[in-house]
């Protein structure tokens, strides 16, 4: 099988706040964005990938349950606390315990 491009599609009910989080927080170059009636996405460049956000998901108030959600993304990165700083600070919940792991 020849693959142009593999991807990811998630469906959110919070759209907006999604492309913003992907977009500024964690700075994902846009490859396309659609914003017509009927029809609301917006795709970011994930390494040798891409995230299509679109409308359609269901919200959920707290942590989502694997069986609501069987999907985690993970982004490695050298230095956590470099390239977090405080840009993460209003998505992170007050209980959440984070732990930097270096990967060989």
């Amino acid at each position: 099988m020849n693959f142009t491009m593999a991807g990811i599609i998630l469906f959110t009910q919070k759209y907006e706040e999604c492309v913003v989080f992907y977009g500024q927080t964690l700075e994902l170059e846009i490859l396309h964005r659609i914003d017509r009636v009927g029809e609301q996405l917006t795709t970011f460049m994930l390494g040798d990938t891409y995230l299509m956000i679109e409308t359609g998901g269901v919200a959920h108030e707290g942590k989502k349950t694997v069986a609501n959600s069987p999907i985690k993304f993970r982004f490695n990165v050298p230095d956590v606390k470099a390239n977090c700083g405080q840009r993460l600070i209003p998505f992170v919940p007050a209980d959440l315990h984070v732990e930097a792991t270096e990967l060989m």
